[in-house]
């Protein structure tokens, strides 16, 4: 009787990685060259799949393993982590408008990926008077910033301040704080 005796394939998934909310990571596997099939797992979040590796655009924490056989039907597998953080690199808030009704530029308002929604937005004067506070909106939503109006009224040229709460899609919350200019 001949027997074929299969060696265990190798295969490594590389190194943990760590991304922001929103965007997208590759993750690739080396293997070793009998390996005939390659799956990894979980799918939920891959939106590019090739040979060794995967594309993934996780919004929570994940650990991804991929598996892999050869011609005998061995296997191995090996797992990699994707880190999902969310901080100021996933936000932008403009720090001047011009709300002159031309079109461009005339609401303030914050902007992000992975930015779920914003809990809350509050615009203060130098006085330290609320002038705009709006509530539970979604993030790069221009009709539900500031438009420069104080009780209907447009506010002159000046610094205000502004005090954000953000929700990432990770949950996450994140507080922000600063200086917006009005300008006409």
């Amino acid at each position: 009787v001949n027997l074929t005796v299969y060696p265990i394939p190798l295969v490594n998934a590389e190194l943990d990685k760590t991304i922001n909310v929103g965007n997208s990571v590759d993750l690739q596997a080396v293997v070793s060259d009998d390996v005939t099939a390659i799956n990894w797992s979980p799918t939920g979040d891959v939106f590019r799949n090739t040979r060794e590796g995967i594309t993934v655009k996780p919004t929570q924490n994940t650990e991804y393993t991929v598996e892999v056989k050869n011609a005998g039907g061995c296997a191995a597998r090996d797992m990699v982590n994707v880190f999902v953080i969310c901080n100021g690199n996933n936000v932008f808030v403009p720090n001047l408008f011009s709300p002159n009704d031309d079109g461009a530029n005339d609401i303030f308002y914050p902007r992000g990926t992975g930015v779920f929604k914003i809990k809350t937005m509050r615009i203060f004067n130098r006085w330290g008077e609320a002038v705009f506070e709006k509530s539970s909106f979604n993030s790069n939503d221009a009709g539900a910033g500031w438009d420069g109006k104080y009780k209907g009224t447009k506010l002159n040229a000046d610094v205000y301040v502004y005090v954000l709460e953000l929700i990432c899609d990770n949950n996450s919350v994140l507080s922000f704080k600063g200086n917006v200019t009005l300008i006409r």
